[in-house]
């Protein structure tokens, strides 16, 4: 008969025989499978979160390394570089908390924690990722980064899981499953007829440029 014992990630093989006594002194032991959750492909590589916590960069030229978060990652972001290839990655864990690791060493650049809430979407609001936003599942919106008064504030909260999140302008846009709400930055949610009564006036005057005559100057 087999005898399977668990030890943390490995299974433990070991023969008996029928009286229980070892026949064979060799132990067997396979990785326990994993499962990539998250990915982002670039020019310059790859990055898989798997489902042990684990996160990998493997480069195009074969380089690879690897790093160990304490929760399982729910959303990644890429940050390009100055050169325009992807320099940092932003990570939402299922704990509520962001991890901003470097291409390709993968170290650990910076850390926030803004609740024990999953993070649903993360939002890029400046190019030299300094400034973010983040859409948690308990339906909290959260300004995080160095250029944040004390790293992190809670702006609002709406009444629904935050499936993802962008920045238009000033406005705040909140998918909600179906459903998309605008917001600024107080959590007042903004009504869209008066937002179009707001672009009418810039239409107009686009309509009028577009068919008014062109001069032409006669040399």
């Amino acid at each position: 008969m087999i005898a399977i014992t668990i030890e943390k990630s490995y299974f433990t093989f070991t023969l008996l025989s029928s009286k229980g006594c070892i026949t064979l002194g060799t132990t067997f032991r396979c990785m326990q499978r994993r499962t990539v959750i998250r990915s982002i492909i670039s020019s310059t590589g790859s990055c898989f979160a798997y489902s042990d916590n684990t996160i990998t960069w493997k480069s195009n030229n074969g380089d690879k390394s690897t790093t160990r978060l304490t929760s399982r990652v729910s959303v990644m972001l890429g940050i390009r570089n100055a050169t325009g290839n992807l320099g940092k990655i932003a990570i939402g864990t299922e704990t509520g908390k962001i991890t901003i690791l470097n291409i390709p060493s993968m170290a650990i650049t910076n850390e926030f924690s803004l609740n024990s809430s999953k993070v649903r979407s993360i939002e890029l609001i400046d190019e030299i990722g300094k400034k973010f936003l983040a859409g948690l599942e308990n339906g909290e919106i959260w300004n995080f980064g160095d250029n944040v008064p004390n790293r992190s504030i809670k702006l609002f909260q709406t009444n629904g899981p935050i499936t993802s999140i962008k920045l238009s302008g000033e406005i705040i846009l909140a998918q909600q499953g179906w459903t998309r709400k605008t917001f600024d930055w107080s959590g007042e949610e903004i009504d869209m007829s008066k937002k179009l009564e707001h672009f009418k006036p810039k239409y107009s005057q686009r309509v009028i440029a577009r068919e008014s005559p062109k001069i032409s100057a006669i040399m």
